[in-house]
């Protein structure tokens, strides 16, 4: 009877024990190992969708401002400035242009009612870097005034934006800098904004990070520069050709020497002949001078200082 109660007793070997042993360490390593893949995909996806997300409210806060810019055909009356410039980072090089320009809005800044805010404002995008990241800031003055990259309420709009690329259309080219006050309104405005999918208190700039790059094209009237009517006052003496009027162009019409009573060019129809001009009624020249009125001539617009 005791032999036959230990033999129904008998233990594992150690044999078995050490099979056994192995087998559970690999299945605990099997799910181990998909329990952290399935998070980390998890964590990239989140990632990705917080770099779009930033992205996207970027894109929309400046195709928002951008499409509500000032437009006049008077181009003392609006403003629109891009400055191209870069920074580098661990990523390589990454544009960081910045935009000014005169926009209109119907929400004030300020909750205060009757605080002198009108419909027409000072607006200014740029990406600064700070201790938690990079920032993108958005300032806004109510008033335009002489001062227009100073002044107003500056906010930071949208964390982990690493890059902002802005470029101008003319209708021909895309331009990296542009501004209004030499080059009239552009066509279109492209916004190029790349953003990290950092999460907070991380590097911004850590090359294992997701980044989401979005792009839109913002259509703006094209006004260009108006033609200064003293431009012509400002050209050499002999180089503005008359108003056209019923005489025939050229020197050759007073050719005609003493019947024409002047000289070369000195015809009633010339505004700008030599210097032996002869306006005598009795005089027959009608040439329209010796040069022609350019068309395509263009002034700056008036500045913004004290005086206009």
């Amino acid at each position: 009877m005791m032999n036959r109660s230990t033999r129904l007793h008998r233990g594992f070997t150690l044999v078995e024990v050490m099979v056994a042993g192995i087998i559970t360490a690999f299945l605990l390593g099997s799910i181990s190992m998909s329990l952290s893949q399935v998070t980390k995909a998890k964590l990239v996806a989140n990632q990705r969708l917080a770099a779009h997300q930033r992205a996207d409210a970027a894109l929309e806060a400046l195709r928002r401002e951008i499409a509500s810019v000032i437009r006049s055909d008077d181009l003392f009356w609006t403003r629109l400035l891009i400055q191209d410039d870069g920074f580098n980072s661990r990523l390589g090089r990454l544009d960081r242009d910045e935009i000014l320009l005169f926009s209109t809005q119907f929400r004030p800044i300020h909750p205060v009612d009757f605080s002198g805010e009108g419909m027409e404002y000072e607006s200014q995008f740029r990406i600064e870097d700070d201790q938690l990241g990079p920032v993108l800031w958005h300032r806004r003055d109510a008033v335009p005034d002489e001062y227009p990259r100073g002044g107003g309420t500056a906010t930071p709009l949208v964390d982990g934006i690493i890059s902002l690329n802005i470029e101008a259309y003319d209708g021909q080219q895309w331009f990296e800098q542009w501004d209004s006050d030499n080059e009239g309104l552009p066509t279109a405005i492209r916004v190029t904004v790349a953003a990290s999918g950092h999460s907070p208190g991380n590097d911004a700039y850590d090359e294992q990070v997701p980044i989401a790059m979005l792009r839109t094209v913002i259509p703006i009237d094209r006004v260009l520069l108006p033609i200064d009517p003293d431009a012509e006052d400002e050209l050499p003496e002999g180089e503005i050709g008359g108003e056209p009027g019923d005489g025939s162009a050229g020197a050759g019409a007073s050719e005609a020497g003493g019947d024409a009573g002047g000289a070369p060019g000195a015809g009633t129809g010339g505004a700008g002949g030599s210097s032996g001009q002869n306006r005598n009624s009795g005089s027959q020249g009608n040439e329209r001078g010796q040069g022609n009125r350019t068309s395509d001539t263009r002034s700056s617009s008036p500045g913004r200082g004290g005086g206009s």
